[in-house]
């Protein structure tokens, strides 16, 4: 919760980004680290003080979009793209494979995961699902 709607970024320096550093430290060198900013206005400048490869926020929920944030992260992969809730859950296959697709333009493809801007909920429409396979098929 690196957040500004839940903690202002002095408490979280205080209570944790010492103790995230803490626990990323321990994974083993050569793993994969993601990081997901949960919540609305996400403390997005924290993410260069962590030892991670790719970072996840709600980005077509809350700044920055997937293209800023890549700008910003430039060490590593963001993984977005697609609306958890929105789109991918209410939406129809043809407006998934629109933001797929916008996803793709705004990070021309490059250290880019496609993925919803949090979890995908579980029950997400298969066809919607698909739309996502079949698009980076052909990407």
């Amino acid at each position: 919760y690196a957040s500004r709607k839940m903690t202002t970024e002095e408490q979280y320096r205080a209570f944790g980004v010492p103790y995230d550093v803490e626990v990323l430290s321990a994974v083993p060198e050569g793993a994969v680290t993601l990081m997901h900013l949960h919540g609305d206005d996400p403390m997005f400048e924290l993410v260069d003080e962590y030892p991670i490869q790719m970072v996840n926020w709600h980005d077509r929920e809350t700044s920055p979009s997937l293209g800023e944030g890549k700008e910003r992260f430039a060490k590593g992969a963001v993984v977005g793209g697609i609306g958890r809730e929105g789109v991918m859950l209410h939406g129809t296959p043809e407006q998934v494979t629109a933001e797929v697709q916008d996803a793709i333009a705004q990070t021309g493809g490059e250290r880019f995961v496609v993925s919803t801007g949090c979890v995908t909920m579980v029950p997400t429409p298969e066809a919607n699902i698909r739309a996502v396979c079949d698009v980076v098929r052909g990407w």
